[in-house]
């Protein structure tokens, strides 16, 4: 049987959960956000039911970024706080300007749900590895990290699969929505045009919120000219 290492966090329960805590588009923005600082180029969000009443059951983010060598999974979770990103404001391999800087981010997943998943592809030179990053909001503390083994063929990236949803997140398929993601991440999106991110199957973009910006900023200036008063 394969051996999983746990790996334990230690840190005050009240200063956990406080990392829990976000609204769900702003949850979903931290976990992509994750993935453009590990050099991910295609980020795709998907939704899974599970009844003819579309109740959500799961919400998956893919991305083909660099992944987590295995040997560091344990630094990297284990050390709330610890980023690599408070040293390197670059990527490692594209030379982007990166978003987070204390790891933070991870934990926001459990904003959605109660079960978070990391399935974690990297290379050690050419040969693809695989392993998988489970962690429960019942206890944050402990981060169960599986042996990593050979995956042939595999492309290096992260699944992150968001399990025992808290409620339903339909405001993460809406147009508002998929406003307010596209705000958070226009000036990244023209600034790396080789990024891009789909939200069940619909891409963001950028130029929605630019568009949106210039209406209300036109929409703010007419409302607030004044009319010439009367003698």
């Amino acid at each position: 049987m394969a051996e999983v290492e746990h790996v334990k966090i230690e840190i005050e329960e009240d200063f956990m959960a406080r990392q829990t805590r976000a609204e769900p588009v702003q949850a979903l923005a931290e976990l992509i956000w994750n993935s453009v600082d590990a050099d991910a180029t295609r980020i795709t969000v998907e939704f899974e039911f599970k009844n003819l009443a579309n109740e959500m059951s799961k919400i998956v983010v893919y991305d083909n970024g660099t992944g987590i060598p295995r040997q560091e999974a344990g630094r990297l979770f284990g050390h709330l706080g610890g980023s690599w990103k408070r040293l390197n404001r670059r990527t490692h391999e594209k030379n982007r300007m990166v978003h987070g800087q204390e790891g933070r981010g991870r934990y926001k997943a459990f904003a959605l749900g109660r079960a978070v998943d990391w399935k974690v592809s990297y290379r050690i030179g050419d040969a693809p590895k695989s392993y998988t990053i489970s962690l429960l909001e019942a206890d944050l503390r402990d981060v169960a990290i599986s042996e990593d083994h050979d995956v042939p063929g595999r492309q290096s990236g992260v699944i992150v699969e968001i399990n025992d949803l808290k409620r339903d997140f339909s405001i993460l398929l809406s147009d508002a929505g998929l406003q307010e993601l596209s705000e958070i991440f226009a000036l990244y999106l023209i600034n790396y045009r080789d990024v891009s991110i789909l939200v069940s199957g619909k891409n963001i973009d950028p130029s929605l919120a630019i568009a949106n910006a210039t209406i209300a900023g036109a929409a703010s200036a007419a409302s607030g000219q004044r009319l010439p008063m009367r003698s």
